[in-house]
């Protein structure tokens, strides 16, 4: 085998550089693009809220009957695939309640199945929850499973706050 020659290194060198000015000339103009895509639209690079127009979809009343839930979609009727909701709660005098813990769980009681994906819940405040990522796959009738969790009546500062769970069916219609 003969030794390279200073003109073979010299290409070979000469080939890397052009590889590499190439590879961050890719990278430039990806990071260009994502920063221009998050700037040109308006946003701050989080998802767009959702709105939630008119009346709500449903009210109910839990069980055992201490909670008033109604239900807004977003898309409004909601639709195959994945929806927002707003859930707002309220108690039986109508004053909102914050600080839930809830549990919402999509099922198709026609098909006799839910779904793999958990809703996330965050809440806004004024008794209102958002609950993202609601997986409804197939267009019928849906029961979203809900329980809802609160603190009720510590005994003292150190005592730990026993909980009431009050449950309720939400029916909607996915096209």
């Amino acid at each position: 085998m003969t030794p390279p020659t200073a003109t073979s290194r010299s290409m070979s060198t000469s080939r890397s550089a052009r590889r590499v000015a190439a590879l961050a000339t890719a990278l430039a103009l990806a990071l260009a693009t994502a920063l221009c895509a998050g700037a040109c639209s308006g946003g701050s690079g989080a998802p767009a809220a959702a709105a939630f127009d008119g009346p709500p979809l449903l009210e109910v009343t839990s069980t055992p009957g201490a909670l008033r839930l109604s239900l807004r979609a977003s898309p409004s009727p909601p639709q195959r695939g994945l929806d927002e909701l707003e859930l707002t709660v309220v108690d039986a005098a109508g004053r909102p309640l914050d600080g839930l813990s809830i549990e919402i769980v999509p099922w198709m009681p026609a098909m006799g199945h839910g779904v793999s994906v958990v809703p996330t819940i965050r809440g806004l405040g004024d008794g209102v929850y958002l609950v993202r990522d609601v997986s409804l796959p197939m267009a019928g009738r849906w029961s979203l499973r809900t329980r809802l969790t609160r603190a009720v009546g510590a005994t003292s500062p150190t005592s730990a706050a026993a909980s009431a769970t009050e449950t309720a069916e939400l029916g909607i219609d996915v096209e």
